[in-house]
């Protein structure tokens, strides 16, 4: 390509003239060192090419810092977009013809088995005075508490409590699929029990419910329900702790933990 006598004066502003050949005029800087055209085109192609390369390579890296950063989000957003109230079961007395003999040892036998499974997820709470067997305390009302009865069901006081315990419960609870993995929903069951379970049903209170979605927490609330009462006169909490670790494993989503 030829130099036009425009392009040569701007590169030769010190009075080179301009009757050299276009590819070997000299352009003089500011110091002894002359460039050639052919040098110092390659010299802005070499630069370009580095420049296009260097992009290249970052691209990939603000694309993942851009998807991290979606996927926090949303999984910010998943988890405080709202919080469930606690949810209580109360006790009540069950028409059966149940014999009161065997009720200790049913109750230890159960207990026994559930802390076989969920091992160190289940935690022994003191009885203290003035709580009854629900778990409530008489003295105070959690505000916007929700539960199958907002009152005290009529009839017979529940029997004096002989044990209170909590499971932590997870996705990887009870040994399903998912058991090696970690992350996911989370809940805590509480039990209360008087001394006449299982012919009594057990009080129950579900809280710290994190990570699940309003629509799986509407049907756990109801698959607690649902068990409580088809188990009536039947040791029913072990079967209530494997519903709510099922709902949570179905609600996991083991790539939003990675």
């Amino acid at each position: 390509t030829k130099l036009t006598h425009t392009h040569h004066a701007l590169l030769v502003p010190n009075g080179i003239g301009s009757g050299a050949a276009a590819g070997a005029c000299p352009f003089r800087t500011g110091t002894a060192k002359t460039v050639t055209l052919e040098a110092l085109w390659r010299k802005l192609m070499a630069e370009t090419d580095g420049d296009l390369l260097k992009a290249k390579k970052t691209a990939p890296k603000k694309q993942l810092e851009k998807k991290d950063e979606k996927k926090a989000e949303k999984k910010g957003a998943r988890t405080a977009a709202w919080e469930p109230k606690p949810f209580r079961v109360r006790p009540r007395l069950c028409a059966t013809e149940s014999s009161i003999a065997g009720l200790p040892d049913r109750q230890e036998n159960e207990l026994t088995a559930i802390k076989a499974i969920y091992e160190d997820a289940v935690k022994e709470i003191p009885l203290e005075k003035g709580v009854s067997v629900d778990g409530s305390d008489r003295s105070e009302h959690p505000d916007g508490e929700e539960g199958v009865q907002d009152k005290a069901p009529e009839g017979p006081e529940p029997s004096t409590p002989v044990r209170r315990y909590r499971v932590s419960l997870s996705a990887s609870s009870g040994g399903g699929q998912d058991s090696a993995a970690s992350g996911g929903p989370t809940v805590e069951l509480q039990v209360s029990y008087g001394r006449l379970y299982p012919i009594e049903t057990p009080g129950l209170l579900i809280h710290k419910v994190d990570g699940l979605p309003k629509a799986a927490w509407e049907q756990l609330k109801h698959k607690v329900t649902q068990e409580v009462e088809s188990q009536a006169g039947q040791e029913c909490i072990y079967q209530v702790c494997h519903e709510i670790a099922e709902i949570l494993r179905q609600n996991h989503d083991p790539s939003a933990d990675i």
